[in-house]
C-alpha cells in the first residue's frame, strides 16, 4: 500500500509514535503536498528506537487501526491522538473531526527532535 497515510497529530509514548491519520475528505485544510485522495482514516503506530529517535529496524509490532465510515454523508477524518490516563492505565485516544468539526490547536514538546535537527539547536522544554 502506498500513499495511504495522511498524518496529522502525533503522540510519542514509550517506544511508539502514534499518528492520527486523516481521511480522504478532511474537514479542515491539508496542504496539497500531504493530500492523498485514497487516504485511510484511523490510528497508525510506528515502533521507535528511543536511543536514536528513528524508526526501529523491525516494524513487526507496528499497526494500523482504520475507522469505519458512519455513513456516505460523513467521511471519517481522525484529527487528533493523545495519551489519556484512565484508571491508572495509559490509553491512546483519537478524535474524529468529522463528528466534531473542531479546529482547536495544542502545542506539545518532545525529547525526540525532528530528523536532522542537532540537540544543541533545541530549546528547553517549557
Amino acid at each position: 500500500q502506498q500513499k495511504k497515510l495522511q498524518p496529522d497529530v502525533v503522540y510519542l509514548h514509550k517506544d511508539y509514535l502514534y499518528m492520527a491519520a486523516r481521511g480522504p475528505k478532511p474537514v479542515s485544510a491539508v496542504k496539497a503536498q500531504n493530500f492523498y485522495a485514497n487516504a485511510v482514516p484511523g490510528l497508525m503506530a510506528l515502533k521507535i528506537n528511543t536511543a536514536t529517535c528513528l524508526p526501529a529496524s523491525s516494524q513487526s509490532t507496528a499497526f494500523v487501526l482504520p475507522t469505519w465510515e458512519r455513513s456516505p454523508e460523513i467521511t471519517s477524518d481522525v484529527h487528533s491522538v493523545w495519551g489519556v490516563m484512565n484508571g491508572g492505565s495509559m490509553q491512546i485516544w483519537t478524535i474524529d473531526q468529522a463528528g466534531t468539526g473542531s479546529v482547536q490547536q495544542l502545542d506539545v514538546y518532545s525529547n525526540c527532535a525532528a530528523h536532522g535537527v542537532k540537540a544543541s539547536d533545541i530549546h528547553a522544554n517549557p
